[in-house]
């Protein structure tokens, strides 16, 4: 693990418009899958873990270089735009969209799950899925049973203080509202063109 730290993941790029050394390894799917099996997760009662990185709480630095990384891989497959110039970069992305439910599962353990939220990233339907899932995965205590269950609903969910009910609710609200306004907007630009229409067949 250490050796992959420092000689592989850790960033030495001069320049931050610079891509990643490691961008060169895992443009190789069959490389890929090593690391996000290196950095394979497991979720139970509400949360994600990735235990190679839970096993190595004493190695702060190379704890911290997995995490830039991971962090790193996430934002190149979410991202709605990639930076200029990196050569690699979008046989990356087309290289982890079959990961995004993994990914999804590591944004839960470094607990930046609300990055999905950013305006620069794109959350697909079955992560949107995959979200409520873990979100409804815990046992908590309501005031309707004796006994700790499953939540019944998202709503449930966020009552009891899950982050992925929470995320998932305001990426319902972001899209419900987006498509809101692109009608709007749509409705107002055909107003705006048939009012043109009518004022040249006015003068014609």
């Amino acid at each position: 693990f250490a050796v992959i730290c420092q000689r592989i993941l850790k960033n030495r790029k001069e320049r931050s418009s610079e891509p990643a050394p490691w961008m060169a390894y895992i443009e190789d799917p069959e490389i890929l899958k090593k690391f996000l099996w290196l950095f394979r997760t497991t979720c139970r009662y509400g949360g994600c873990d990735v235990p190679n990185l839970d096993s190595r709480s004493d190695d702060n630095v190379n704890r911290e270089i997995a995490e830039s990384f991971l962090w790193e891989i996430c934002d190149i497959a979410f991202s709605k735009y990639l930076q200029e110039g990196w050569r690699n970069a979008h046989a990356v992305k087309a290289s982890l969209a079959g990961a995004k439910h993994q990914l999804v599962e590591i944004l839960a353990h470094l607990n930046v799950l609300h990055s999905l939220t950013s305006s620069n990233w794109e959350v697909d339907d079955a992560c949107l899925q995959h979200l409520e899932t873990i979100a409804k995965d815990d046992e908590h205590r309501f005031p309707d049973s004796d006994s700790r269950r499953k939540p019944n609903s998202l709503a449930e969910a966020y009552y009891a203080g899950s982050k992925a009910a929470e995320v998932l609710i305001l990426l319902r609200v972001q899209r419900a509202e987006h498509e809101r306004l692109w009608n709007i907007a749509n409705l107002e630009r055909e107003r705006r063109e048939a009012a043109a229409e009518i004022n040249r067949l006015k003068k014609s």
